[in-house]
């Protein structure tokens, strides 16, 4: 059986903040420690474990709720240090601004959902 197009829409969407909120945990880490000697960066892997349902997306126009499956993000150390302090602040506040965007889409999907129900009830 597959999954509805609305959950398939609400897992990307799910797994998107998450990786948005690991990446403000991300930057954050890495701005306190970036005088620290030797202190080697952390990052989110999440964009390549999106590549089969980027794949599924170009070839049917829709997403297999399968090529989901085990994609997670994470946080990884890189081998390069911090970036300067100023880099660090902008990437913050550009994953701050990116989680705020994902969080209303989440919402407004959330909402049109729950008024399809309502909707279905009368």
């Amino acid at each position: 059986m597959s999954e509805p197009v609305e959950a398939t829409t609400t897992r990307l969407l799910g797994l998107a903040v998450h990786a948005a909120s690991l990446r403000q945990q991300a930057a954050a880490t890495n701005l306190a420690q970036a005088a620290t000697p030797g202190w080697q960066a952390w990052r989110v892997e999440f964009e390549a474990g999106l590549a089969q349902a980027r794949q599924d997306l170009l070839a049917s126009g829709r997403v297999r709720p399968s090529s989901l499956d085990g994609v997670q993000p994470r946080l990884v150390r890189t081998e390069a240090p911090p970036a300067a302090l100023d880099g660090e602040l902008a990437a913050l506040a550009g994953h701050m601004v990116h989680a705020q965007v994902l969080l209303q889409g989440l919402s407004r999907h959330l909402a049109l959902l729950s008024q399809a129900a309502a909707d279905g009830r009368r």
